[in-house]
């Protein structure tokens, strides 16, 4: 990372390696001690974000890597007041997963796939209205990404199917239960 990205400043101990079980844990909302041991604890001492309302939209951001005035102005609109969390994750589907054959597994999205950009928005409160308004922050959110973002999530794997199958069958648009291809 120092050599990538020294602006950043990041040290060892700012980062954490981990399996993706404990990812879970973290990204769960669980306090930073905890374990993957508490993932079953279904009791009253869940997370708080286990009991909000959420919405996500996901795509692969191919070719050129979102440039810094669209990450800014992703930034402006995480910096809003709705919705009470909004988010966005970024997976790197590159590195180790290019080195690996597209016939020896199945995995249809590596690709040209820099990495995989998750949207997210939580709210708690309650109602049609106040669901809209969330979810439409969520794609305001969204469509700032929408010049470098793929922007057919079903569309890669239909190809794929399409080109020898990498493992998967082919699927009618009927079968996956009538999404938009684009």
């Amino acid at each position: 990372m120092q050599s990538e990205f020294p602006e950043l400043g990041l040290t060892g101990e700012d980062c954490k390696e981990m399996t993706w079980l404990e990812s879970v844990v973290f990204h769960g909302g669980f306090p930073s001690n905890a374990t993957v041991e508490a993932l079953p604890d279904r009791s009253n001492n869940s997370p708080l974000i286990w009991t909000l309302k959420y919405k996500c939209k996901s795509d692969f951001v191919r070719g050129d890597p979102i440039p810094e005035s669209a990450l800014f102005k992703m930034w402006e609109k995480l910096t809003e007041i709705e919705p009470e969390f909004g988010g966005i994750l970024m997976f790197p589907w590159g590195g180790e997963m290019e080195e690996i054959s597209e016939f020896r597994i199945p995995f249809p999205h590596r690709g040209g796939n820099l990495y995989m950009i998750q949207h997210m928005a939580y709210w708690s409160d309650e109602g049609e209205r106040t669901e809209e308004r969330h979810v439409g922050w969520l794609r305001e959110l969204y469509d700032l990404a929408g010049d470098y973002v793929s922007r057919g999530f079903l569309c890669v794997a239909c190809a794929a199917a399409r080109e020898g199958g990498r493992g998967m069958s082919v699927r009618s648009k009927e079968e996956l239960g009538g999404a938009r291809l684009k």
